[in-house]
């Protein structure tokens, strides 16, 4: 009797261990099922928060690239185009006929150097005995817009050779480059200056300048020296100036600022090969000036 008592507690105890266990592994694979749920919600949230960030940085890109096109495209379209000067004309006009006003007074009373310098005059006029004597009727001015910006410069010739040419720095008229007796200039379409000195020592010397449009001077560009011929075991040279696109704006502030130019400007950068010089000259025509105005015709107003 005790034993059936004992067996069957044994056996109720197996059948509840029966049904608990189903219970408890049902519940185990629910949980496993949520969680499982919960990851991948997780996943989905996390790539469509990755594909929404990379859509954004997409978008980002394509819109600083269409900045960057836009900004090429006006820098493209401002190098094309010479930017055209805002100054009044007419006060342009007015100060350039102050300067031949002075050259008038200097060739009518013959005036010496000390007085020119002055008046602010040094001109290559000087080398041909001017203005106490040379050919007067020979000397003339003439206006050409350098740089194609809307603007004339003026250029006083000697005997048809270019001798000075003046131009326009935003505020006044001042000299853009003096030409010395012994040297030939000329002017090209692009506006650079070609000055060759035939008659050095050393060989001819051919410089190549480019007119800065900003403070309307001419600055050395690059440059030969021809010693074959005249040097004994010698080669011709080739050099460029430190003056370029990259320094120009160096320079102006530094004449803005204090009212100099620096003196490597003016000094050799990196020699080069007779090819590349050849690469770097202008293939432009030649500017053909007009005959101009006799400077001993000009009439001075009273008031001046």
């Amino acid at each position: 009797m005790k034993v059936n008592k004992i067996i069957r507690q044994l056996l109720i105890a197996c059948l509840m261990l029966f049904l608990i266990v189903p219970v408890s592994a049902g519940c185990a694979s629910k949980g496993e099922k949520e969680v499982s749920k919960s990851e991948e919600t997780e996943t989905d949230d996390k790539q469509e928060k990755d594909e929404s960030e990379k859509e954004d940085k997409e978008k980002k890109k394509k819109k600083k690239k269409k900045d960057s096109d836009e900004q090429v495209d006006i820098t493209q379209e401002k190098n094309t185009e010479p930017e055209k000067n805002t100054a009044d004309p007419s006060k342009i006009s007015r100060m350039q006929m102050e300067i031949l006003y002075e050259y008038k007074l200097a060739q009518e009373y013959g005036y010496n150097e000390d007085e020119l310098l002055q008046l602010g005059i040094y001109s290559g006029l000087l080398d041909f005995g001017w203005p106490e004597s040379a050919d007067f009727d020979g000397i003339r001015y003439v206006f050409h817009d350098i740089d194609s910006n809307g603007t004339d410069e003026m250029i006083i010739t000697y005997q048809d050779k270019i001798t000075d040419i003046y131009g326009f720095d935003g505020e006044k008229i001042i000299r853009a480059y003096a030409v010395s007796a012994d040297s030939e200039a000329v002017l090209f379409s692009n506006g650079m200056l070609m000055i060759n000195v035939p008659l050095n020592e050393q060989g001819p010397i051919t410089t190549w300048y480019e007119f800065n449009s900003e403070i309307g001077m001419y600055f050395p560009s690059f440059e030969a020296y021809y010693h074959e011929g005249y040097i004994e075991d010698s080669e011709n040279e080739f050099y460029t100036y430190c003056y370029d696109e990259s320094t120009a704006n160096e320079i102006v502030e530094s004449y803005r600022n204090y009212g100099t130019i620096p003196v490597w400007a003016y000094e050799w950068g990196d020699t080069m090969t007779e090819q590349e010089y050849n690469d770097m000259c202008p293939d432009v025509p030649a500017v053909e000036l007009p005959e101009g105005e006799k400077l001993s015709d000009l009439d001075i107003p009273s008031d001046s």
